[in-house]
């Protein structure tokens, strides 16, 4: 609701009032956690609803999603893009849903989302606004955190040479202040370009059926002590 206050002078007195908007001909939306999780999978709400006596013609919804939030999936999938809705006629009365889920990343920083819902111009590539509206968030470490870490083979960030060997490094980390007793990590290895045969893990399983690494009875101590690091060799 915003408060709109206009001063008008008349015979040199001041007479002020104060008119309320309480609601908008094209409503816009966002519903988004307060804190949202590093390393899980969020799901944030994009509400469109119209308040006008006529049909609103072809519109379109846009968001720019902040740094620690990855795309992973809509409903209805976007129109153009990740990023960009057709959300077509809106009659009175109408509400129109999106719903989109992401993995969110670690990140110290204040997140925002930022909504906007108009008209699209395919052409330009722009979006003249009729409505908009920022949420933001904060990242929390996950209760148990675990991390990948290459230590040699690279030739490159995330590039690695065929018939080359790669040792990778498990860490792990407890941000509870108590230890976590008999926990169990998984590694899952996907892709063709990885010999199965050649997987190693320092006092890891491996699990054909899942083509995994797995470490059982893991003690994960408090965060004020070291935890070992568990390694994986692959070729």
């Amino acid at each position: 609701m915003n408060i709109v206050l206009k001063d008008l002078r008349a015979s040199g007195k001041r007479f002020s009032y104060t008119s309320k908007i309480v609601s908008t001909l094209l409503g816009a939306d966002l519903e988004v956690p307060d804190v949202l999780q590093s390393g899980q999978e969020a799901e944030v709400t994009m509400r469109v609803v119209s308040n006008a006596d006529t049909v609103y013609r072809g519109l379109s919804v846009q968001v720019d999603f902040p740094p620690a939030f990855e795309y992973v999936s809509a409903n209805p999938p976007p129109s153009r893009g990740q990023n960009i809705w057709s959300v077509g006629d809106l009659a009175s009365g109408k509400e129109f849903i999106i719903k989109i889920r992401g993995k969110i990343k670690a990140n110290t920083q204040e997140q925002t989302f930022h909504m906007s819902v108009g008209l699209y111009d395919r052409i330009e590539n722009t979006l003249t606004s009729f409505n908009s509206v920022a949420k933001s968030f904060n990242v929390s470490e996950p209760l148990l955190a675990v991390s990948l870490e290459a230590r040699n083979g690279e030739i490159a960030p995330n590039v690695v040479a065929a018939g080359t060997h790669i040792t990778t490094v498990l860490h792990w980390k407890n941000n509870l202040p108590v230890a976590v007793h008999n926990a169990v990590i998984k590694l899952e290895v996907s892709g063709k370009g990885i010999d199965l045969k050649t997987l190693e893990g320092e006092d890891g399983d491996f699990q054909a059926s899942t083509n995994s690494l797995q470490w059982m009875a893991v003690v994960f101590l408090s965060s004020r002590t070291s935890n070992p690091e568990p390694r994986a060799r692959l070729a």
